[in-house]
């Protein structure tokens, strides 16, 4: 084998290794574009839930606080209903009062 032979041989080894890295570099680049793609969407659902969660702890909150402003306006309502009665029937004595006392 001569020089040019021994070089053109060298030449396409170099090309095979040069073509081999290039393959291996696309499919590690692949693989990783796939784990990133996975990261990404378990990231995307472990945000989504975390969403649904905190709505869910919110509307609980919400009727929570519905319901205690029920309770504090039948408590106001009823106050207000108890003291209108005794308005009433205290006028309603000083008025027999009056009566009795003429």
């Amino acid at each position: 084998m001569n020089l040019t032979e021994k070089i053109l041989s060298l030449d396409k080894e170099a090309l095979k290794i040069i073509k081999k890295a290039e393959n291996e570099s696309e499919n590690l680049i692949k693989k990783g574009e796939e784990k990133y793609q996975k990261i990404i969407q378990n990231y995307q659902q472990k945000v989504q839930q975390e969403k649904e969660n905190k709505m869910k702890e919110i509307e609980k909150e919400i009727l929570k606080l519905e319901i205690q402003k029920k309770k504090e306006l039948e408590i106001k309502k009823e106050k207000i209903k108890k003291i209108n009665e005794e308005k009433v029937a205290k006028k309603i004595f000083e008025k027999i009062k009056g009566e009795i006392c003429k």
